[in-house]
């Protein structure tokens, strides 16, 4: 081992206390480092000794003055907390250290963990990552599937990202060091308490994995508190930044539940491009995760090198272009022939939305974004924000899209609905002007002919 660990010293214990014993979210620590620190000119002592008038006048909020103070008073406690991992040669890295990960800060931006507890290699964290997970119960072709790829993406000089659960985790991550490779380890619980007996390791196995991580090639991290036991809301979180590390998430296997499908879902969210093992099993949520943006991971077939060298292409040289200009028109044809993954990697749009887009846009005959707005779920505002995703904006109209369908779509419209469907379809804003155009296309919908002005209190309701 030969590198620092980075453990007690002011800074530390200031961010330590601030992060774990005041009370103050992950965002609202980070917010108040970044705004008190600035460019280097201020440190957290500095904040530490600031008056109550001071912390007011650099706009902290009532909460964050006391967190400060709070912090301040535990910094004892704060010490205490971090001897122990001086002791275990645990290297400690706050948001501020060179070493800390680029891919948090990037993804997670305030929300990143605000330390990092080490054991291993810190020089890992900013290494071409690829993320690989699954389910603890795995099948044996999705172990077969997670050996290949860790192993191949390893050899190209991938670090493997993964958590150590038993099945489709610890494969990754085994599979990488045994190939030559690095791997980076996230715990849900704090590494005080973390054992390789814990997670069902051999004694060799574990005595194998210790001699990788003394040369280097292997590191398991948390950001949580040195001393905290395992909680499924820990579990949950630790998922956010495995997915949070790399460009892509390899999924091996995942049911329509658990942590490998919540871990998908927030990689959807934070905008990673994900894929799946390919497998039609109806108890698995590959399909569902397919339709919510994901992409089926080539496997078992001639395609796997090709699609392996474009996962390390990416890894290694993240892609920056410039912002392709769209028309509507090319929005239209885009958004009626793209498959899931195209939408949602284009627009960010995922989850019950992105269902019910691709779903609904099968009996559409789209000339303009606004026609999207006749599937059911997708709104005035919807159509605004998948404008906006493309780069353009559109008026907003005051009139329902249905008052001026296409003449295909307005015969069939027309002759195929019941007078109840037809009204029940013009709804429009309050304006007299607007109603008034309703009432009149109305009656041309009904094929009736508009009786005269003075004939309006006389003629007999319509039935």
């Amino acid at each position: 081992m030969d590198w620092e660990t980075y453990t007690i010293n002011s800074e530390t214990v200031s961010w330590y206390a601030l992060t774990f014993l005041s009370g103050l979210s992950w965002s609202d620590v980070n917010g108040l480092v970044e705004s008190w620190c600035g460019n280097g000119e201020r440190s957290l002592e500095d904040l530490f000794r600031a008056t109550k008038r001071i912390l007011k006048a650099e706009g902290l909020t009532d909460l964050q003055a006391q967190g400060v103070e709070i912090a301040y008073q535990a910094s004892t406690q704060a010490i205490e907390a971090l001897q122990p991992c001086e002791d275990a040669k645990l290297a400690v890295l706050t948001g501020a250290h060179p070493d800390y990960p680029l891919a948090l800060a990037n993804t997670l931006g305030r929300h990143r963990p605000p330390m990092l507890f080490c054991a291993g290699n810190p020089a890992l964290f900013n290494q071409p990552a690829i993320s690989i997970i699954g389910a603890r119960a795995a099948r044996r072709v999705s172990l077969e599937f997670t050996r290949e790829v860790a192993e191949k993406v390893a050899e190209k000089g991938l670090l493997v990202v993964s958590g150590f659960a038993e099945g489709v985790d610890r494969a990754a991550s085994f599979s990488a060091l045994d190939a030559g490779g690095s791997t980076l380890v996230f715990v849900p619980r704090g590494l005080l308490t973390f054992t390789m007996a814990n997670e069902s390791v051999s004694d060799d196995e574990r005595a194998w994995f210790q001699e990788k991580t003394d040369k280097g090639n292997a590191a398991v991290v948390s950001c949580f508190a040195p001393r905290a036991e395992w909680m499924p809301a820990r579990a949950l979180q630790r998922n956010g930044l495995i997915t949070a590390m790399s460009q892509d998430l390899i999924v091996a296997q995942s049911g329509l539940s658990g942590g490998s499908w919540e871990a998908s879902r927030v990689a959807l969210k934070q905008k990673k491009r994900v894929w799946v093992r390919e497998d039609l099993d109806a108890e698995l949520g590959h399909g569902a995760l397919c339709k919510l943006g994901a992409r089926p991971a080539p496997w078992p077939n001639a395609q796997l090198d090709i699609w392996v060298e474009e996962l390390v292409e990416r890894a290694k040289n993240p892609r920056v272009t410039g912002k392709k200009t769209w028309t509507q028109a090319n929005v239209v044809k885009f958004l009626k022939t793209a498959t899931p993954a195209e939408i949602y990697e284009t627009t960010g749009i995922t989850g019950s939305l992105l269902v019910r887009l691709v779903e609904g846009r099968t009996s559409l005959l789209p000339r303009s974004l606004r026609d999207f707005r006749k599937i059911p779920g997708i709104g005035e505002s919807t159509v605004q924000e998948i404008a906006e995703a493309f780069g353009l904006s559109l008026r907003k109209n005051l009139l329902h899209p249905s008052l001026f369908p296409d003449m295909e779509e307005f015969e069939n419209w027309r002759d195929g609905a019941p007078e109840s469907k037809i009204k029940g379809t013009l709804h429009s804003s309050h304006s007299p002007v607007v109603q008034k155009i309703q009432e009149d296309i109305e009656f041309f919908a009904l094929g009736r002919e508009e009786p005269k002005a003075e004939e309006v209190k006389e003629a007999p309701p319509q039935k």
